[in-house]
């Protein structure tokens, strides 16, 4: 039901009116059917005088115009959402920019694999958000997506506390997650049966923390920590989002931890 209520101060303003003896009076009142069902109802009351100009009676009648109501937040809905729209794409293509920029390769072709990675990390995270009609996206359904969309998912065990992201937030942090997944692919654990990596979310401190563990080879420890997907984690997490990063290796250990604050990820 659009949102029009009846107020006391409706009723007031309308018996107001009456006892001035207005010539005209329009008011839109919440009403109910006999079945319960409400509807927004369009109030005319006209004065109808003598030729004296004293009052004798009132003619009233009455519009449902819920139709138009909804009809009118429909469009504004449909405005809000193309302005929506504009502004994640031009965000989108900010983020390809950026991309495009930092990647870095040997030869043309790993470099071309690099950046169609990136630009298909994006391109999930844009289809989540269109799907639910660029509102909020839940971390759990963003780290599935980007899981689902690596080989060796099986071996990511995830605990997590979910938590609704804002649609600024959902392609950079989409970024982070396939960066950190990427890497583990080509240098990490997932390139050479490490064993298994663990991928923890919690909220905490009002702030969203994501801690990463992963078992690496002996030999990858600064291709992981100073690479450049290591370089795009730093340059998002701090400038796009907000937060802070930690990279640290210890004992074939890599943890990297990510902080975005809560008035960055999501309201509430």
């Amino acid at each position: 039901m659009p949102n029009v209520l009846t107020t006391d101060t409706q009723i007031a303003k309308l018996r107001h009116a009456l006892s001035r003896g207005d010539d005209r009076i329009e008011i839109e009142l919440l009403n109910y059917r006999k079945d319960g069902t409400s509807f927004i109802n369009a109030l005319l009351i006209s004065a109808i005088r003598g030729e004296d100009g004293r009052l004798l009676y009132w003619l009233a009648s009455q519009e449902d115009i819920t139709l138009q109501h909804r009809a009118k937040e429909l469009e504004a809905s449909e405005r809000r959402l193309l302005k929506e729209v504009d502004h994640r794409t031009l965000n989108a293509l900010a983020l390809v920019q950026s991309i495009v920029r930092l990647s870095r390769a040997e030869d043309v072709e790993h470099l071309s694999r690099s950046i169609n990675g990136r630009v298909h990390a994006l391109a999930l995270t844009h289809r989540l958000l269109a799907e639910r009609r660029w509102r909020s996206v839940s971390l759990t359904d963003l780290i599935d997506q980007l899981l689902a969309a690596h080989g060796g998912a099986d071996r990511v065990v995830v605990d997590r506390q979910d938590a609704e992201l804002v649609p600024q937030v959902v392609q950079p942090l989409g970024l982070v997650i396939h960066e950190l997944i990427s890497n583990a692919r080509v240098h990490g654990a997932l390139a050479a049966d490490a064993g298994k990596i663990e991928l923890k979310c919690i909220i905490e401190n009002d702030a969203l923390v994501i801690q990463w563990r992963e078992p690496i080879p002996s030999g990858a420890h600064a291709t992981l920590t100073e690479g450049f997907g290591m370089q795009i984690i730093h340059t998002v997490v701090e400038h796009q989002l907000g937060g802070a990063r930690n990279f640290d290796v210890a004992n074939d250990l890599l943890e990297v931890t990510i902080v975005v604050p809560r008035a960055i990820f999501g309201a509430g």
